[in-house]
């Protein structure tokens, strides 16, 4: 973790990771740790796993550690969301799930889709009288996304395929949907691609970044095309096993002839012989 002023680490961080099992400590942060992570230095332990979010540096970084035979997830920051809502949501409640996103720092995307111009205009027009009421530091990077140059963005498409499309093209880290039952179901079971998905008005990002328990390190810039949120199944490793008796091998000895012989590797074909009829 990043040192605060004193040199040490946050205290609410050590004690989060402590009760979730950690045992060992490392202050400090960006591409130096993590490279003192991917091949050992006599302060910082070397690992086989490196996790974690962070802007494009971090990205490359944890790529260059993976030449080095660690396990990583790529794709993990800035954070970005979108929210798909129709002329059922509450536009007021549409604004603030949008700052949610946007306040944590200047580079977030935070992008509200919908069908209805209508809504559209109201959120808009919400938006800034929310964010004039936001503290200063948070209000500057409001101000940053949802300036002409930042990443928040209010998309009115021309309908819900047009929507979904776009949905599934941008791959949100995190997805919101907002609209009624059977808008609801269409949105369910035609956008494929985000890392999680918040369904229905009392469900913010902000209680699944605190409260509900699923994983809050999503993939991010398309990758949710590909890539799911880390959990402790990417921590885990396995070895596939066999064990063939002579009666078994024997019945799949023309697999291995046929697929030897096709692919040119005559010692494959061999190796299989000599066990059944030397």
């Amino acid at each position: 973790m990043p040192p605060l002023k004193n040199g040490l680490g946050d205290q609410g961080t050590v004690a989060a990771a402590k009760l979730a099992g950690a045992d060992q400590f490392v202050i400090g942060n960006g591409v130096s740790i993590i490279a003192g992570f991917a091949q050992g230095t006599n302060s910082i332990p070397e690992f086989d796993g490196i996790y974690g979010p962070g802007p494009g540096g971090i990205a490359a970084a944890m790529s260059e550690a993976m030449t080095y035979g660690k396990k990583s997830v790529l794709g993990i920051g800035p954070t970005e969301c979108v929210i798909f809502a129709d002329e059922t949501a509450d536009p007021l409640k549409i604004a603030y799930d949008l700052i949610n996103e946007g306040e944590h720092g200047p580079d977030s995307s935070s992008i509200l889709v919908t069908t209805s111009t209508n809504i559209a205009h109201q959120v808009e027009a919400l938006l800034w009288k929310c964010i004039d009421g936001v503290e200063e530091k948070r209000r500057q990077y409001l101000q940053n996304v949802f300036g002409s140059t930042g990443k928040g963005a209010i998309v009115v498409a021309s309908n819900m395929d047009e929507a979904f499309d776009f949905i599934n093209w941008f791959a949100p880290e995190h997805l919101m949907i907002v609209c009624d039952k059977e808008t609801e179901n269409r949105a369910l079971t035609s956008i494929n691609n985000a890392g999680e998905i918040l369904i229905g008005e009392y469900t913010p990002f902000s209680a699944a970044n605190y409260g509900i328990g699923i994983t809050a390190v999503l993939p991010t810039n398309h990758f949710a095309r590909a890539f799911s949120g880390i959990t402790s199944k990417d921590m885990v490793k396995y070895s596939t096993i066999g064990r063939l008796s002579k009666d078994a091998l024997q019945e799949i000895y023309p697999i291995i002839k046929e697929m030897g012989n096709y692919e040119q590797l005559p010692c494959h074909v061999k190796v299989a012989d000599i066990r059944l009829f030397n």
